[in-house]
């Protein structure tokens, strides 16, 4: 037996009980006083206990409203509560965290079972959604679809404000706003869109500009009522602040991490991992290498600055193609790279090396018309071959990487 069954049993048992107690009360004055000196008052006393009975009967039915109100209260509070813990991590993809919000949007309403999360894209004035995360739909379908703002349910619920939630019963009329002049009818179909009977769609707004849409759908008619409504937009306003304090984190994180011009670590991130891979004691070997860009200089005196980003762009871009993966880069400064090789060979890195600098040979580096010589030198160390102390490990690279640069340097004059 269910909850509600159970609860539904109980309650007739007590109106029983009580219907049961007003006889009984009565045989028992009857039986006291005797018939005929009571029967004048027995109608007014049955009516007293029925509306007694009546009375008990709605306190318990109003009394067990409340009591659900509020346990249905106190999970939503504890739904929202767990979601926004969740999206506090920073390394949650953006997809996962839309899956995330859906999944925990589907279990806050009693009535919902399927929903959508959709994404704006586009110029002003031309904005069209795509899905980004389904539950109950086939996303695989829905990464097709490709819809006009215009067309959503929440851009004609509030004739372009798209400011509050709305609820549309759209079982009757899906066939009659989508299949008119709507590419896209069919591929909707296909996944069940027009089963939807009551849909409530609530806006994401970040930064007071509506980025996207929570649309949770029912396959009951008139399933959302107005605690829906108020509980999907307290549920929408955490969700979009969660959703910016996301984003800032991790772009705070990427810039804590990351070389802003190349996308390869930076100095500093770097050398956290390096000392972690030295002092930890968890990797048996290692290659340490310094890179440098030969001649930047001269590259940012004949083609600018730009010219030299250009360059140090590209060759960070090579690297990330063609080192291994458990290789790690990053970018010391100026056109000079570390690296590091976690239990790699001397000889895979010298083929690493090779082969990027075959790659740049023919690739040559793009600088307006021109078509710009790339190349530069490495130093390299070996732990714990060379030496077991990370400062020595450093300064013997970067010894070794003067050496070349200066035995090289002539070389490269001549063949200019």
């Amino acid at each position: 037996m269910n909850k509600r069954k159970a609860n539904e049993l109980k309650d007739l048992i007590v109106t029983v009980l009580l219907v049961l107690s007003s006889i009984l009360l009565i045989f028992s004055m009857i039986a006291r006083f005797g018939f005929d000196q009571i029967k004048n008052y027995i109608p007014f006393l049955v009516l007293i206990f029925l509306v007694y009975g009546l009375e008990r009967r709605f306190y318990i039915i109003n009394y067990k409203k409340e009591v659900q109100r509020f346990d249905d209260d106190l999970l939503f509070k504890e739904i929202l509560f767990d979601i926004l813990v969740e999206l506090k991590d920073i390394n949650l993809p953006r997809e996962k965290v839309y899956e995330k919000i859906l999944q925990a949007a589907i279990k806050a309403l009693k009535n919902a079972d399927r929903g959508s999360v959709m994404r704006i894209k586009g110029e002003k004035g031309k904005e069209t959604i795509e899905f980004v995360a389904a539950e109950g739909f086939d996303m695989n379908i829905l990464r097709r679809v490709e819809l006009k703002l215009s067309e959503t349910y929440l851009y004609r619920g509030t004739n372009g404000e798209m400011d509050t939630p709305v609820v549309v019963s759209n079982g009757d009329e899906f066939d009659e706003k989508y299949s008119k002049g709507n590419s896209m009818f069919d591929e909707l179909t296909r996944v069940g869109m027009d089963n939807v009977k009551t849909s409530l769609v609530s806006p994401i707004i970040i930064s007071g500009e509506v980025v996207g849409m929570i649309n949770i759908d029912s396959d009951i008619n008139n399933a959302f009522a107005d605690d829906d409504i108020v509980k999907m937009q307290l549920f929408a306003y955490k969700i979009s602040e969660a959703i910016e304090n996301h984003e800032n984190f991790k772009n705070y994180n990427n810039l804590t991490k990351y070389d802003q011009l190349t996308n390869v670590y930076n100095k500093g991130y770097f050398s956290d991992i390096h000392m972690d891979m030295h002092y930890a004691g968890n990797t048996m070997s290692y290659l340490f290498v310094v890179l440098d860009i030969n001649d930047l200089y001269a590259i940012n005196d004949e083609y600018g600055r730009e010219g030299g980003d250009r360059a140090i762009k590209e060759l960070a871009n090579v690297m990330r193609k063609i080192v291994p993966d458990k290789a790690i880069v990053g970018r010391y400064g100026g056109g000079e790279f570390n690296i590091l090789f976690p239990n790699y060979s001397e000889e895979i890195a010298k083929i690493t090396f090779n082969t990027i600098s075959d790659y740049i040979n023919v690739n040559k580096l793009d600088i307006g018309d021109a078509k710009v010589d790339l190349t530069f030198e490495y130093g390299l160390s070996k732990y714990p071959g060379d030496s077991r102390d990370y400062d020595e490990l450093i300064g013997l690279a970067s010894r070794r990487l003067k050496y070349y640069k200066n035995k090289n340097k002539e070389r490269r004059f001549q063949n200019k």
